[in-house]
């Protein structure tokens, strides 16, 4: 039994996770970057917030590749995104007394977060609804 739960994953994980990635990467190795210095981290701070976003991408990447697999799945999937909107908010809120064009992108990017944590949770509700019920019976 599906339990609703979608077999293949969501475009908009794939792409949240790729995009932040990538983001993270450039974050947490590039050389010489100023970081994040506008949103009140310090070098260190910076790389270990790209870290956290790196290894949140990962899971969610394990997420979406064991999806449907495992009847648990869309709590990997939900952690991964979880992960990313926690970042992607923290940043969002710090922008707001940076340069207008930082508050532009990294809202935008929170309320992507945001929609696509949403759509999970819809599927991890979906599961733990088809759980209870599977154990009233």
């Amino acid at each position: 039994m599906r339990l609703g739960i979608t077999q293949h994953p969501r475009a908009g994980e794939i792409f949240l996770g790729l995009a932040a990635l990538y983001w993270g990467a450039v974050v947490a190795l590039w050389p010489g970057s100023p970081g994040l210095g506008w949103a009140g981290l310090d070098y260190q701070q910076s790389r270990a917030t790209g870290i956290a976003v790196i290894l949140s991408s990962l899971v969610l990447a394990i997420g979406c590749r064991i999806n449907g697999r495992w009847r648990w799945s869309p709590v990997v999937r939900l952690v991964g995104v979880g992960g990313l909107t926690g970042v992607a908010l923290f940043l969002a809120w710090h922008a707001l007394y940076a340069a207008a064009s930082a508050w532009a992108v990294y809202s935008f990017v929170a309320a992507v977060s945001v929609v696509v944590w949403v759509n999970t949770a819809v599927d991890v509700a979906a599961l733990v609804r088809g759980v209870w019920d599977a154990g009233r019976r």
